[in-house]
């Protein structure tokens, strides 16, 4: 049932996702599965972050689901929804928050292994970075993660990654040409957007 959720969250079908992850919830309350309850919670963070657009609850859900991960040592689970955590406390402006959730997203990640958790770190890492104006550490951040994602089993889809580094590099360039006023070089942002045209064909993102 969760699987089928989180095919309807891709598919953009929220309201439906969130109707059957809530059963699971139920159930997982029921039977006090710690590991389950943070996969429910972590599918509506989720939801609700990409698809409904409602960032508190977002946020709260994906604290609780990392609690949930925490309480049983799943530690891919937590670095998950810490990932998730991190991106809804940007889009409410709490710029301190996000960077804690998403350094602790990459510690754990890093601890796991896995290239998919590794990649959806370092990109909740790079928005919490850019959002507060940290471009340097932004910029290794999403660097990191499109690295991770060609080293993966199954190379994972960087498009949005791109996307997300060449808008970085955008916003930086006119960042710091507003403070210095030397005109500095866009080979990174051409760069980016380049990698971005060649993988849009595949129209992949990266894994929440």
């Amino acid at each position: 049932m969760l699987h089928t959720a989180r095919r309807l969250v891709s598919a953009g079908d929220g309201h439906r996702a969130t109707e059957l992850t809530l059963r699971v919830l139920d159930h997982a309350l029921d039977v006090g599965n710690f590991e389950l309850q943070g996969d429910a919670m972590h599918c509506m963070a989720v939801t609700e972050l990409r698809i409904l657009g409602r960032f508190e609850r977002a946020l709260d859900l994906s604290e609780r689901a990392a609690i949930c991960y925490r309480r049983v040592h799943a530690d891919a689970g937590e670095s998950a929804a810490l990932a998730v955590h991190a991106v809804a406390a940007v889009r409410l402006g709490r710029h301190e928050r996000a960077m804690e959730s998403a350094l602790l997203a990459a510690r754990l990640a890093e601890s796991v292994g896995e290239a998919p958790k590794l990649v959806t770190a370092y990109q909740a890492l790079g928005v919490a970075a850019y959002s507060g104006r940290n471009f340097d550490e932004s910029r290794n951040a999403y660097q990191r993660a499109i690295r991770h994602a060609s080293e993966a089993t199954t190379p994972l889809n960087a498009f949005e990654l791109h996307v997300n580094l060449a808008s970085m590099e955008a916003f930086s360039y006119f960042t710091e040409r507003g403070l210095s006023g030397r005109r500095l070089a866009l080979d990174g942002l051409e760069r980016h957007v380049r990698e971005a045209e060649l993988l849009l064909v595949d129209g992949g993102k990266a894994v929440t």
